[in-house]
């Protein structure tokens, strides 16, 4: 129950303003243009330099307050490092321009290096179209599938430009940040090799957006690798935040801090195995990933929001076709899904 999480704020700071959350730990609020209107970055104080987490998206907006920051707050002290968490926009969309500013080192898993670089220099948007195409298959309206195209050189357009080089991190690696040691959690399922930090001395955990409260990452299909099966490698991969004490204080990237980690990952267990169970039963019929999509989603979306359903929709069926509980149909225009017999 989210009576388990208990908030360290009762509202969230001012964008783009400092507010301290633990000893030499500082959340920047940074605007996103979206539905999920922000996006927690944050700054770590050692002795002589500072290190950033995260750093927004490529906007003129976001622009602007590193701008400041960097010329007030930040000004005493160089910025030396630059961790990112994972290859999404508002996460890496200013890392270039900040990189190239300070000098300062960029760490970074591989793979969420290689998903960056290979979507930012897709410039006639080849993977957009596919996407497209793909959820045109799977039932998206015309009318939809029109509003989407803008879609296709998003990811590019939302990064102002990306860092020439990073220091590979990988699970379990060690960084040493503010006087102490934070050790790299991979997570697999919202991104390929997402990489959250946490520092046992002090209980904290910057989570990334592996584990957030109130809402839940998005777990997309990945276009790329219709193979895959990210709704089983987030669940599995939550086992490595286990060991975690439950008093941890977790600092999101969306939403406000937290404690409650063992709680919450408890939670977000149950939420996908509801929602597949729902979705089990959506399928006693022949349905499309669009037709589901008032099932997973009990609100009005929009082309965005629209975007990432239809790819969370697919990654749920996957899981559910991979584990024999329905079959896919093809034909030559449409794919759907039907519930085996026996399985409801």
């Amino acid at each position: 129950m989210m009576a388990d999480i208990e908030y360290m704020m009762d509202a969230p700071s001012e964008l783009g303003v400092p507010h301290q959350v633990a000893e030499a730990i500082y959340l920047i609020r940074l605007p996103l243009p979206f539905a999920l209107d922000h996006v927690n970055v944050w700054l770590l104080e050692d002795q002589g330099s500072w290190t950033v987490v995260d750093t927004g998206l490529g906007s003129q907006d976001c622009l602007t307050i590193w701008d400041n920051l960097l010329t007030s707050f930040l000004a005493q002290k160089p910025v030396k490092k630059i961790i990112l968490t994972h290859y999404h926009p508002d996460h890496v969309g200013l890392s270039g321009d900040l990189a190239e500013r300070t000098g300062a080192d960029v760490f970074m898993s591989r793979t969420e290096w290689l998903m960056a670089n290979m979507l930012y220099h897709d410039e006639l948007g080849v993977l957009g179209t596919k996407m497209l195409e793909l959820f045109r298959r799977h039932g998206l309206s015309a009318d939809m599938y029109e509003q989407m195209q803008y879609f296709k050189t998003s990811y590019r357009n939302r990064c102002s430009k990306l860092p020439t080089g990073f220091n590979r991190i990988s699970h379990l690696d060690e960084l040493e940040i503010t006087g102490t040691s934070w050790q790299c959690r991979e997570g697999r399922g919202h991104s390929p090799e997402h990489i959250s930090l946490y520092n046992p001395d002090n209980n904290i955990l910057i989570a990334g957006d592996h584990i957030l409260p109130k809402i839940t990452p998005n777990i997309p299909m990945p276009v790329q690798d219709l193979t895959a099966n990210p709704i089983a490698d987030y669940i599995d991969s939550l086992a490595a935040f286990e060991d975690i004490d439950n008093c941890a204080l977790v600092l999101p990237s969306h939403r406000l801090p937290f404690t409650g980690c063992n709680a919450r990952i408890d939670q977000l267990k149950t939420h996908h195995h509801d929602r597949l169970n729902t979705l089990l039963q959506a399928c006693a019929e022949s349905v499309t990933a669009y037709d589901v999509l008032p099932v997973l989603f009990n609100r009005e979306l929009d082309s965005n929001q629209t975007t990432f359903a239809m790819l969370e929709a697919l990654s749920h069926l996957v899981y559910l076709e991979k584990g024999g509980k329905i079959k896919k149909q093809e034909n030559d225009e449409i794919v759907s899904w039907q519930v085996l017999n026996g399985n409801i």
